[in-house]
Parts: structure tokens; C-alpha cells; sequence
């Protein structure tokens, strides 16, 4: 008896452990714990998430009877699992024990690149993915790579060859579209780098970041409306990338709404306390809005994060200029010339710190530069009309305000400051539509209604200039150049009372 029990129940084991396999996958899933079949397939697995993955492929090599070229296979695709997840030390730890045991793993090399790219050493990256190529010579994945690694050594007939051949052999993969298009983008091509990213828009609606780089070459090309809506819509899908917001606020700001562009850079800033380009961003837009203390502490609080970039010191620059810190100003517009000698900004802070300085002339010459790098830029042809007022060439003055309304209709202060140069050179009919354009524009205009009394008293039209002196007296001064044309406008209307 005792026999046949043991003996049966040998054989009901053997029978369990010969049909039940499937059973007993079954409920080692429904408890969330794969089988070691399982955890092959999500180990290799494309759809299966980084934590998946590198869970699965840690248990895989836990586990007995891999040879070495299935030992290296598994560990590249945990680097890889790695390399998703953003680990990068754990990603490179396993592409390189991946080829000591196997130096053919096309993948391990991958990762490398990969590694190398995020290390920015470009040469490194396509040293490693050319070793890729050599053992899978038809990978999209380093192709790709490569193609980055070119693009960020600006060899871009290369970059997009290898980004071509990429596409062709994976057309349906969003990622690919987006390495061409950041390349494109890096390369001036605006139009190609806007087709690529809607591509890549269209093979993954979700991804906010396609959304938001082709809102920036929106931006580039000056398509404001579709920039917007881009960010708007990237923003709609992660509400929480800081970068968005920055990008949207240059947009405000381009389309005259400082306040919300200072919004955006807020929320950027709730986001990510130190991001630097909010901060830098800031401080420009308050400098604007003439909050120069508020200017000058994000400005500063941007140059404790990073010091090297040319656009901080410019527009810390600025901002002490603005604050009469002349020494500090020129400091600084010099250190961001140092940096990048075709700095706009940097140029027009000197140019100011130059003017308030006396010398007209250097000043002159800085608005000059200018206007070969950037000839569409209004604030320069501004800057440098006033430039010239100091120097008393009325006609230079005049052309260099006539630019700027070419560029701008709207430029209430250009229309103000060419309509007095016009008046000193006698020409009172042109004169006298400037200031009345302007008016049109700000009603409350002390200046513009000011100087508008006095072309009207050079006339002989003493009604209509009583009515303007007494309209500058009346609106609100918000500045030291309002306040001196009230107590003008008053002294006349005083005068005219005697």
C-alpha cells in the first residue's frame, strides 16, 4: 500500500509537471510575475516599458544555462532598457559588459553612442556607431544616431544622408522624423524641419514635443499664429514641460502682450525654479515693462545658473544701463561680445551705455553693426535715430525713424521723435501729421501734445496749440520726459494767460 501511494503520487507530479505548464504560466501572470519565457519576450520587447524591461531582463540573466552571446544579447537590451529609463551610468555599465563577453553586439555599440551623445562627445558617438553599423548594417536606431551626432558637429550633408537612409528603413517610426527635423532645423532649413516635425506630429499626435520644436521654427520663420497654436496644443497634452511656457511667452511678447508673456514665464519658473532661460527671459520682458529692479534679480539669478551664455550678460547689460550703472553696463555688454561678437542686444546696450556716456559717435557705429547683423530690427534703426538726434543730424535721424515705420506704423515714440526732427528742419506739414498719428494712437500722449502746441504756435494756429498745451497739462505724466513736457505746456499756457 505504502508503495502504491508513493507510486501514485510520483506519477500524479510527473503528470502535473508534463500538462500543466500552460496552468501554471497562466497563474504566475494573473499574480504578476512572468514566466522565464515571458520575461524573454518583454526583455526584447519594444512595446514593454524601460521598468518592464529591465526588470524582465535582470531575471533573465538571473537565471541559469545562457551561453555568453545570450548573456551579452540580454545585458545590451537592459542598457537599452536603461538608456530609456535615463540611467545612464547603468546603461553604459551594460554595454560595455555586453561586449566583454561579446564584441559583436551591434546594440551594445548602439548604446555607447548613445551614452557618448548625452556626454556631448559627438566623435565618440559616431566612432561607436559606426562599430554598430559594421554588426547590423541595416539599423535604423543608429543611422539615426549617427545622424544626430553629425548634426551636432554641423557636418549636415552627412547628418541627413544618414537620417534619409533611417526613414527608409523604418518610414513609420516618429522618432526618426524628429532627429531630421532637429537637424534641419540646425541646418536653416525651415520649410524641412516644419514637414518633418508634422510627420512626426502625425505618426504620434501625443508627443508634445514635436509639437513644441515646430512652434519654435514657427516662431523662427515669424508664423506666430501657428506657433501659438502648436504650444498651446503641446501644453494641452503635458502641462508640466517649462519649456513650452518659455517658448509661448516670446510669443506674447512678439505679439504685444508682455503681461502674459511675463505669465508664461511664471508658470515655466513654478515648474522649474532654476530654468535658465525663464529666468533670462524674465528679466528682458520686466526690463520692458521698466520693473528694472525686478530685471535685475531674475538677471542675476540666471547668471548664478550659468555664466557662459552671450544673452544673459546682454541683457544684464541692459539692465544696468537702464539703472545709470554705466561701468557695470559696459562690463558686462563687453563680456557678451567676448562670447559672441554678433550679439544684437549686447551691441545695443553698449550703444546705450555710449550715448548716455556722450560719445554719439561710438554709439553710432555699435547701432551700425547692428544693422548688418539684423536689419529688420526696429530697435535699431530707433536707437540709432536717437543717436543721431544727439549728434544734431536731423536728416539721418529722420531716415533711421522713417525705418522704423516702415517696420513698424505703430511706433508711437517714432512717430514722435521724427515729427520733431521734421519740425526742426522746418518741414511743420509732415511734422504736425507725426504728432497727429500719434495722438490718434495714445490720446494721452503728453509729448506728442506738447510738441504738437508748438507746431500748431509756429503756425499761427494759437487755438488748437492752447488746446494741446492744455491737454499735456492735464493727461498723466508717467515719466521724467513727460513731466518736463507738462511743465512746458504749462509755462505756455501760463504765457498765453498774461
Amino acid at each position: 500500500m505504502q508503495a502504491r501511494v508513493s507510486g501514485g503520487r510520483l506519477g500524479v507530479f510527473m503528470l502535473a509537471a508534463a500538462v500543466v505548464p500552460g496552468v501554471f504560466a497562466h497563474a504566475l501572470a494573473a499574480s504578476g510575475i512572468p514566466s522565464p519565457g515571458d520575461n524573454r519576450s518583454i526583455c526584447l520587447s519594444k512595446d514593454a516599458t524601460a521598468e518592464e524591461r529591465v526588470s524582465a531582463c535582470s531575471r533573465v540573466l538571473n537565471g541559469a544555462g545562457l551561453t555568453d552571446t545570450e548573456r551579452a544579447r540580454i545585458t545590451a537590451h537592459r542598457g537599452a532598457a536603461f538608456l530609456q529609463r535615463g540611467d545612464i551610468a547603468r546603461s553604459a555599465l551594460d554595454a560595455d559588459e555586453a561586449l566583454r563577453l561579446d564584441g559583436r553586439i551591434g546594440l551594445a555599440f548602439y548604446i555607447r553612442g548613445m551614452v557618448a551623445m548625452q556626454r556631448n562627445k559627438a566623435d565618440e558617438a559616431i566612432e561607436a556607431f559606426d562599430r554598430s553599423l559594421e554588426f547590423a548594417p541595416e539599423t535604423a536606431r543608429a543611422f539615426a544616431g549617427r545622424c544626430r551626432a553629425y548634426g551636432i558637429k554641423a557636418e549636415f550633408k552627412r547628418a541627413l544622408s544618414d537620417c534619409d537612409h533611417a526613414i527608409k528603413l523604418d518610414p513609420d517610426h516618429a522618432s526618426v522624423y524628429v532627429t531630421r527635423a532637429d537637424v534641419r532645423r540646425s541646418a536653416g532649413d525651415h520649410a524641412g524641419a516644419i514637414a518633418d516635425y508634422t510627420d512626426a506630429i502625425r505618426l504620434d499626435p501625443a508627443a508634445a514635443y514635436s509639437l513644441s520644436a515646430r512652434g519654435d521654427v514657427y516662431v523662427s520663420v515669424a508664423d506666430l499664429d501657428k506657433a501659438m497654436r502648436d504650444f498651446n496644443a503641446a501644453i494641452a497634452i503635458d502641462p508640466m514641460r517649462a519649456d513650452v511656457y518659455v517658448s509661448r511667452g516670446l510669443v506674447w511678447r512678439a505679439m504685444g502682450q508682455r503681461d502674459k508673456a511675463i505669465d508664461d514665464t511664471n508658470t515655466a519658473l513654478k515648474i522649474s525654479p532654476t530654468n535658465f532661460n525663464a529666468l533670462n527671459n524674465r528679466c528682458f520682458f520686466l526690463y520692458e515693462d521698466g520693473k528694472i529692479d525686478a530685471a535685475l534679480a531674475d538677471c542675476n539669478a540666471a547668471l548664478a545658473i550659468s555664466a557662459r551664455p552671450a544673452r544673459i550678460h546682454a541683457n544684464l547689460a541692459l539692465v544696468l544701463a537702464t539703472r545709470g550703472d554705466l561701468d557695470k553696463a559696459l562690463s558686462e555688454a563687453e563680456e557678451a561680445l567676448e562670447r559672441d561678437k554678433k550679439s544684437v542686444t549686447a551691441l545695443e546696450a553698449r550703444a546705450d551705455v555710449r550715448l548716455k556716456q556722450g560719445k554719439s559717435d561710438l554709439a553710432i557705429a555699435d547701432l551700425t553693426r547692428i544693422g548688418e547683423i539684423s536689419p529688420n530690427d526696429s530697435r535699431l534703426w530707433y536707437t540709432r535715430g536717437l543717436a543721431y538726434l544727439a549728434v544734431g543730424d536731423q536728416a539721418k535721424a529722420i531716415a533711421d525713424f522713417g525705418h522704423v515705420l516702415q517696420l513698424d506704423p505703430d511706433h508711437v515714440d517714432a512717430r514722435i521723435n521724427r515729427a520733431e526732427a521734421l519740425a526742426k528742419t522746418g518741414n511743420l506739414d509732415k511734422a504736425l501729421e507725426d504728432f497727429t498719428y500719434a495722438i490718434a494712437l495714445e490720446p494721452e500722449n503728453v509729448v506728442a501734445h506738447a510738441n504738437r502746441g508748438i507746431v500748431y504756435e509756429a503756425r499761427k494756429d494759437l487755438k488748437r496749440a492752447h488746446s494741446d498745451y492744455s491737454a499735456a497739462v492735464s493727461a498723466q505724466a508717467r515719466n521724467h520726459a513727460d513731466r518736463t513736457a507738462q511743465d512746458f505746456a504749462r509755462t505756455k499756457l501760463q504765457q498765453s494767460t498774461n
